[in-house]
């Protein structure tokens, strides 16, 4: 669990290795409850740390861990937004959420409050990625090969189309926020 809860943070923080993938073997490995609870663990420690580099180390050691155009695409949008639209953004899953943590960690939106927020929101994701992860036994062959088909079309779709559906979302939430 701790091997786990330590691969979360450095995700969030610095690896390109899915938050719901990791959700998803924390429910296979530790079952439910336990699985929900090391992931919201990590996802909050890793969250509260990006919120805290970007805080006190400033936007030169966030531009050395976040593509110069991806966190430039996120301050603009997140510009003069405020709460509600990090909200939504954590809410969403398969939108930049760690990227978000590292310029909501930019603006002067209170700490403890960006914390709360990204945990909460964050949270209906991580319990259906840890609920199927603890699931996937009962899963019979045929329902692995539509996931596997499901997954491999979804995966064409992000590589093809990913970075547009992205930020069509994202200026979406701006103007609802």
């Amino acid at each position: 669990p701790l091997a786990f809860v330590g691969l979360y943070v450095v995700q969030t923080i610095a690896a390109p290795i899915p938050g719901q993938a990791l959700n998803f073997a924390a429910g296979y490995l530790f079952g439910l409850i336990p699985g929900i609870l090391y992931s919201w663990l990590g996802l909050i420690l890793g969250s509260t740390a990006a919120l805290l580099l970007a805080r006190y180390l400033g936007r030169p050691l966030v531009q050395r861990l976040v593509a110069p155009a991806a966190l430039e695409k996120m301050d603009h949008l997140a510009e003069d937004r405020g709460l509600v639209f990090f909200c939504r953004v954590f809410l969403i899953p398969g939108l930049p959420d760690d990227i978000a943590c590292f310029a909501a960690g930019l603006t002067s939106l209170p700490l403890l409050a960006l914390i709360a927020v990204s945990a909460i929101a964050r949270l209906p994701s991580v319990v259906a990625s840890v609920w199927l992860g603890t699931h996937a036994q009962q899963l019979p062959w045929q329902g692995w090969l539509i996931l596997a088909g499901l997954t491999v079309a979804l995966a064409l779709v992000a590589w093809r189309y990913g970075e547009r559906i992205q930020e069509a979302v994202l200026k979406w939430l701006a103007r609802r926020s």
